[in-house]
């Protein structure tokens, strides 16, 4: 038996960071009894393929013609970014102060060509599928709202997947004795001049901090983790908005103690991670926790395993169930919709 769902990867490169997520939407179908797999660039003929959106490059032209010419294949986009009016890039990052000007978030001329190659591949595709977010009561949460519409504005089905606390024991973090740990503080990501900021004043209360770049492989972090106290989620610059909510899992489902900087949206993970105000307020907490003189609400990780808002079960149920449908037979009216509206989007980015 071949497999049911093929993740390409191929346009990724050398973005491990996309690992996370990828493992999760695989072990979540495979969990709802598809069987699931990674390709480079092979393509299933009568199968459901998933690609996440990045840089698409030669990988492209293949898909395009492929999905164009094998109607039986179905072909789905994980999105990452939030879409606003002005193209990719949630992170309002010119104002982040980059230490790397080669760095992408700082490249304009980066996110405009990649916000044109996701308009332009979005008409071959049969849906698109965002991570991380979804409807209570109907409503997105507070703050979400305009970059994620300009999605459902495509015309393609949008498939709103949370981060669920998955039904077996995560893979993470070994048990090491509190005193065996040689990491007082943790912190993984780009060091960006606030970032470095935050680290400097912690590191003058004579803490040992290691601060480890974006981009390192999976055994590297989980041995970083099992040997530190306590791991930190920085913002990108002190005006960033949208915290990272892959990375508030990753902390939720390893039960890593931890300390996040709240910002103006809140997150759906919000609830269970421990959030502080920026400044004095989360130095503060930071050093209450390494010294002892509090305790880390350790409760929050079992509350967020065990939260009925987020079943791990039922969402990829839904996943399944959204993917292996049989599509609808489009109208010619509607074809010609579809066109007009991403004409029309395309013609914005360009500009």
């Amino acid at each position: 038996m071949g497999l049911d769902v093929n993740i390409i990867t191929g346009n990724l490169g050398q973005a491990i960071h996309a690992e996370d997520l990828l493992e999760y939407v695989r072990e979540g179908l495979t969990s709802a009894g598809l069987k699931v797999g990674y390709s480079q660039a092979e393509y299933l003929t009568n199968g459901i393929n998933i690609l996440i959106e990045h840089r698409f490059g030669a990988v492209y032209e293949q898909l395009y013609i492929l999905r164009r010419s094998l109607p039986h294949s179905k072909l789905f986009l994980i999105v990452t970014e939030l879409l606003t009016p002005s193209g990719f890039n949630s992170s309002n990052s010119k104002q982040a102060g980059r230490i790397n000007p080669e760095d992408h978030y700082d490249d304009g001329e980066y996110w405009t060509n990649r916000t044109m190659d996701f308009m332009r591949f979005v008409p071959v595709v049969d849906g698109l599928i965002m991570v991380g977010l979804h409807k209570v009561r109907g409503m997105l949460p507070a703050g979400y709202e305009e970059g994620v519409a300009s999605y459902f504005q495509l015309g393609k089905p949008v498939h709103l997947v949370p981060l669920c606390h998955p039904p077996a024991p995560s893979r993470a973090t070994a048990s090491v004795r509190q005193r065996d740990k040689d990491i007082d503080i943790l912190f993984t990501g780009t060091l960006t001049p606030y970032r470095i900021k935050v680290l400097d004043e912690l590191r003058s209360r004579n803490f040992k901090i290691v601060a480890l770049e974006a981009h390192i492989p999976a055994y590297l972090r989980h041995d970083y983790i099992n040997r530190c106290k306590l791991s930190l989620g920085l913002k990108l610059s002190e005006d960033t908005k949208i915290l990272s909510t892959t990375r508030a899992y990753y902390h939720l489902v390893h039960r890593i103690p931890h300390v996040f900087e709240r910002t103006s949206i809140r997150s759906p993970l919000d609830p269970f991670i421990n959030v502080i105000d920026s400044g004095e307020p989360f130095i503060t907490a930071c050093t209450d926790l390494l010294s002892g003189r509090k305790e880390f609400p350790a409760q929050r990780f079992a509350e967020f395993q065990y939260s009925r808002e987020f079943d791990y079960l039922d969402t990829f149920a839904e996943l399944r169930s959204a993917l292996t449908a049989r599509p609808r037979q489009r109208s010619s009216e509607e074809n010609r919709y579809e066109n007009a509206t991403l004409e029309r989007h395309t013609a914005t980015y360009r500009h």
